[in-house]
């Protein structure tokens, strides 16, 4: 459970009680943007445990996030083709 703080209440039930869950973009940001892509993972989407309802920044992050995870994965696949193409 996550540590409630000012305006950390679900909005739908006013309940306290969550917890901090990440999407797998937040990870591939993180790995394929090193270091700079840990900073996705200061945005978690916040998941109250009473309905079951998602909220908080991590939600209009996560679209961001997943943009910048694309390019970083094409930018790794197309630095492997050239790389492959030169060897061989």
């Amino acid at each position: 459970m996550g540590m409630a703080f000012k305006g950390d209440v679900c909005p739908k039930c006013h309940s306290n009680d969550y917890v901090n869950t990440y999407t797998v973009w937040h990870g591939l940001l993180a790995i394929f943007w090193f270091p700079v892509g840990l900073i996705g993972l200061a945005f978690p989407i916040k998941k109250c445990i009473p309905c079951q309802t998602t909220y908080g920044v991590g939600l209009q992050i996560t679209k961001i996030v997943k943009i910048l995870a694309i390019t970083g994965i094409v930018f790794v696949s197309l630095l492997l083709l050239i790389i492959l193409t030169k060897i061989l």
